[in-house]
């Protein structure tokens, strides 16, 4: 692929292999713990991420995804696609048995261009989230790890970065242990948290890079 996907798909593609050494290592571990990872929004997935984006966990940390910015209904989940160039959609899917369903939507994130003067060495911007099944499992670390491997293969081997919050330790030390190292501290700033102390959270944001 040339380009990152900027429409809904028929239905994502799962990825079992090629996507290197560390890429391929994540997704046997997420394999063996029942969970898969695909590529591609559907329109039935961009609903359960619709739902998923309310979970409090996510709300605290990205209240703009349960927005009309990114994934409050299918309008502007289609708009948001088509951002800067494209997005590339990876879900984190929980595999059933005896079920109707084959698999259930247990994360989501993203990447896609999206560049900054400031940092100009890594212009692709990405995302990771896990819904409360997933929680607490040890996958974070090895979504993570997939998604940014299947990033350089299928798409870009850019340099690929993120942002995230100072006071979510565990999300931070997972992404240096991933391989991402800290760029930049920002500025004490109130959280937009959407939960009981919205606007009352003073905090930092942190902007980290992929280093492979």
């Amino acid at each position: 692929m040339e380009s990152f996907p900027n429409r809904l798909v028929e239905e994502p593609e799962s990825l079992s292999g090629g996507l290197g050494v560390r890429g391929n290592a994540a997704l046997r571990e997420l394999g063996s713990r029942g969970y898969e990872l695909a590529v591609g929004l559907n329109e039935y997935h961009a609903d359960a991420i619709t739902v998923m984006a309310r979970q409090e966990h996510i709300v605290e940390y990205c209240p703009g995804d349960a927005t009309d910015r990114r994934f409050a209904s299918l309008e502007s989940t289609e708009k948001w696609l088509r951002k800067a160039g494209g997005r590339a959609v990876f879900l984190l899917l929980q595999r059933l048995s005896g079920e109707s369903s084959p698999t259930r939507l247990a994360g989501y994130g993203w990447t896609g261009y999206e560049e900054s003067p400031r940092f100009e060495a890594y212009p692709i911007t990405s995302a990771y989230r896990l819904g409360d099944i997933a929680l607490n499992q040890g996958l974070f670390k090895h979504y993570v790890q997939a998604v940014v491997s299947a990033t350089k293969t299928l798409f870009t081997m850019e340099g690929v970065g993120l942002e995230t919050w100072q006071s979510n330790d565990p999300a931070f030390r997972t992404y240096k242990k991933v391989g991402f190292s800290e760029l930049e501290i920002g500025p004490d700033e109130l959280r937009p948290t959407l939960l009981k102390d919205s606007g009352t959270v003073l905090d930092q944001r942190v902007y980290m890079g992929y280093q492979d």
